[in-house]
């Protein structure tokens, strides 16, 4: 698990990982059409401060950040 603050202490986001299996179905649906045959190396979900649930999939070395309903978020490097 990790915990990410602002500077002035304000907690933003935390970050658990979970087993790839847990990752919802629409989240599941989206990785497996648009990276066919290319595994998920991790996953965890994120809940921000505010109370909204992302997760994160490892694919490619790289980060892919999905919403509940498995709608793209953004890409990142790791």
């Amino acid at each position: 698990m990790s915990v990410l603050f602002t500077s002035a202490g304000n907690l933003l986001e935390t970050e658990t990982d979970i087993p790839v299996n847990k990752l919802p179905a629409a989240v599941l649906s989206y990785l497996k059409e648009q990276y066919k045959g290319t595994p998920v190396k991790e996953a965890a979900k994120i809940i921000k401060a505010d109370g909204t649930v992302n997760y994160e999939a490892e694919i490619n070395k790289k980060d892919i950040i999905l919403d509940t309903n498995g709608k793209f978020i953004k890409k990142t490097n790791d």
